[in-house]
């Protein structure tokens, strides 16, 4: 499902691109995209991996590939708190928060290239370190810090953030065919032409007849 949104989305994107183009030349084309191709570009990044080192790219879990510590580490209270440090002049500022100020100065983890190629051995101390207190003790101490970092919520969680909820994202409905149901709305506003209300599709031939009719067709005519 998440490559047929993806596809869709890389169609919607040329299709406005053609149509600017049209607009400009005058010119209309013919556009093709294959399902393939838009999961290739969604790994853009892993790809220029690839072809740089010509190794696959290893699965790493939540952990990024290029820098370290980047992924989530379970907490005391068995929460998932993710952290990223994105380049060396975190490093120090993540040890303090961490309360690890001998890993500042361990030449092993001197710059993010050290880091990485110990990544496991970085890992393990950091999950022993997480493992100590809640995930909102070390998110206080990291955000002070200017460390990046979220605690990974479910969606029973997310429904109630604050910008979801300001922005009014997950609706309820109430079809007749189906009883109420929560569903998401676009993800974007705009301020002349806003989108209307979510409302539910209809059954499987419930409009049928009024279209054929509309079309001057039989009930019974087959169409193509």
């Amino acid at each position: 499902a998440h490559l047929d949104i993806t596809t869709s989305s890389n169609i919607v994107e040329a299709v406005l691109q053609a149509l600017i183009h049209r607009e400009r030349t005058g010119q209309g084309q013919h556009i093709e995209i294959e399902m393939v191709t838009a999961a290739l570009a969604l790994q853009h990044t892993k790809l220029a991996e690839f072809f740089a080192t010509g190794t696959q790219p290893p699965p790493l879990g939540s952990a990024a590939t290029t820098t370290a510590p980047h992924q989530a580490f379970r907490c005391q209270d068995q929460e998932w708190l993710a952290v990223g440090v994105t380049h060396d002049g975190e490093w120090p500022a993540f040890c303090r928060a961490m309360q690890l100020d001998d890993l500042a100065n361990d030449p092993r983890y001197e710059t993010n290239a050290d880091r990485v190629a110990a990544r496991t051995e970085l890992a393990s101390t950091l999950a022993a370190r997480f493992a100590t207190k809640p995930a909102a003790w070390w998110a206080h101490r990291l955000t002070q810090a200017g460390v990046a970092n979220s605690k990974v919520q479910d969606f029973d969680t997310l429904r109630f953030h604050p910008q979801v909820t300001a922005n009014q994202h997950l609706v309820e409905i109430d079809p007749p065919h189906f009883g109420s149901l929560t569903v998401d709305q676009v993800p974007w506003d705009f301020s002349a032409t806003p989108a209307g209300p979510v409302v539910a599709g209809g059954l499987q031939g419930e409009h049928s007849a009024q279209i054929r009719a509309e079309l001057g067709l039989d009930d019974e005519e087959p169409t193509t």
